[in-house]
């Protein structure tokens, strides 16, 4: 069996205090340098320049974690629904420009999808309609640049009693 290899999830600026630890052994680095708004929008060019340069010479996997904050993939709002999935492409592009081949999302089941499911006729339907609709466009964007999506599970719920 391989023996497990440590890893490290930073932003761009924390990689050089780290530098000889993750790229001496080729370490895997998780990004976490677009999940804000200004990060996917205004600043953009300037922390994908930032980021290559960190990363330049590392020969370990590279993933990042996608946009989280106030990005919903179960948005009840058609109109934001859009503006979500293209944040999501946006960061899809960030990803394939520093080399990153997964990128983390958060799952949309949480503590409130645990809650309500059983209060409202059809409610588990119309969640997985909804996250369809966003999430369409980016699946397919992902597979067409070779990037893995990668669901992260932090907030859902555990079933079936106490953890």
């Amino acid at each position: 069996m391989t023996p497990l290899k440590i890893g490290a999830c930073l932003t761009a600026h924390e990689i050089a205090d780290h530098r000889d630890w993750l790229f001496g052994a080729d370490r895997d680095i998780e990004i976490q340098e677009f999940f804000s708004h200004a990060a996917l929008t205004t600043e953009f060019e300037d922390r994908i320049a930032a980021t290559k340069a960190a990363l330049d010479g590392h020969q370990g996997r590279v993933g990042m974690h996608g946009p989280f904050e106030g990005l919903d993939m179960d948005n009840k709002d058609p109109e934001l629904r859009s503006l979500i999935t293209a944040r999501f492409l946006k960061s899809l592009e960030a990803a394939d420009r520093i080399g990153a081949r997964q990128m983390v999302m958060h799952s949309p089941y949480n503590l409130w999808y645990e809650n309500n499911l059983h209060n409202y006729p059809g409610y588990a339907d119309g969640v997985l309609e909804r996250i369809h609709a966003v999430m369409v466009p980016v699946v397919k964007k992902a597979e067409g640049l070779g990037v893995t999506l990668v669901i992260e599970n932090i907030f859902d719920v555990k079933r079936g009693g106490a953890r």
